[in-house]
């Protein structure tokens, strides 16, 4: 199933490992989902696609600088954003001897703490709130004569949401559904701590937004990197069973063998290429630590957790 002529799908690169953003561009109504890093390329491509960016509405899925790096230097005629994205985005880095305390209770080795560190550093520079207007759950939005329903979909990020075109059945996820990579619940988890003051449990969230979506049966999604969702009930199912085995699968190996938080992420993911890669799969780790340490049936003693 292809998107309809009305919605124009444009990849924009990025500087993350994830590849190239896909923003959702509806010339007559003058509205985006999505709109881009903050680089030059972005201005430059989506003046080339013809997106009037002067009077043009953003709906921004989450937060990420993928999504609305380019908000924060370029006025737009309105910009909407989940106030619990907005929330994490106001977090201020506590500073590198702050940081690396931090790590190191995660059981990080002093070999990686440095090049981590260059990784939040170089993360919390771009972060920063643009001017916006809240965005809920079950909030409408007009699309020349077209109604776009906004749906809750935390997981990815405290207050990500995805926005569905009810009538044609196409769901717009942001990076809460994609066809080819998972969508890393607990991005928000950096130096121990969640970024914010919200009441946040990736895991368990992400599972709820799966049923929720899977509810709503959507016929085609469209994600915020990689190709459509053609299956979407399959791939739905598909990403709950790789979660609720990874989430079984830290439960056990902390049962067998406590672990730090490191430990665990290496046991899931095996290997990384990047300090990239390991700040996400640390985070990634946390957020199935936080899921079962909720649910009672681990605790902590110095860095390691045991099973309860």
């Amino acid at each position: 199933m292809l998107l309809p002529d009305y919605v124009k799908k444009i990849d924009l690169p990025t500087p993350y490992a994830v590849g190239a953003v896909s923003i959702y561009y509806f010339a007559k109504a003058d509205t985006a989902i999505d709109i881009g890093p903050d680089q030059k390329s972005t201005a430059e491509l989506l003046n080339e696609a013809g997106v009037k960016t002067d009077k043009l509405r953003i709906l921004a899925t989450h937060g990420h600088d993928d999504h609305i790096g380019i908000a924060k230097n370029r006025q737009f005629s309105r910009f909407f954003l989940n106030d619990a994205d907005a929330d994490w985005l106001m977090y201020k880095y506590p500073g590198n001897d702050i940081a690396e305390k931090n790590l190191l209770k995660l059981g990080l080795p002093p070999l990686y703490v440095q090049g981590i560190l260059n990784v939040i550093e170089r993360i919390f520079k771009k972060i920063s709130v643009p001017v916006y207007e809240a965005i809920n759950e079950g909030e409408l939005f007009d699309l020349d004569g077209r109604t776009f329903i906004t749906i809750g979909t935390a997981g990815h990020t405290p207050g990500s949401v995805s926005f569905f075109l009810k009538d044609e059945g196409i769901l717009f996820s942001g990076d809460a559904v994609l066809a080819d990579i998972t969508s890393n619940p607990g991005t928000i988890f950096v130096v121990s701590v969640p970024v914010g003051k919200c009441n946040f449990n990736p895991i368990k969230n992400y599972l709820e937004t799966l049923d929720k979506l899977e509810s709503i049966a959507p016929v085609l999604i469209a994600g915020s990197h990689g190709k459509l969702v053609e299956n979407p009930k399959e791939r739905i199912r598909e990403l709950r069973r790789s979660y609720i085995e990874r989430i079984e699968k830290t439960y056990y190996m902390l049962k067998t063998n406590p672990m730090t938080i490191f430990e665990t992420a290496r046991m899931i993911f095996r290997n990384h290429t990047a300090d990239d890669d390991l700040i996400l799969q640390l985070g990634e780790a946390m957020s199935y630590i936080y899921y079962l340490k909720n649910l009672n049936l681990i605790v902590r003693k110095d860095l390691k957790w045991y099973t309860v």
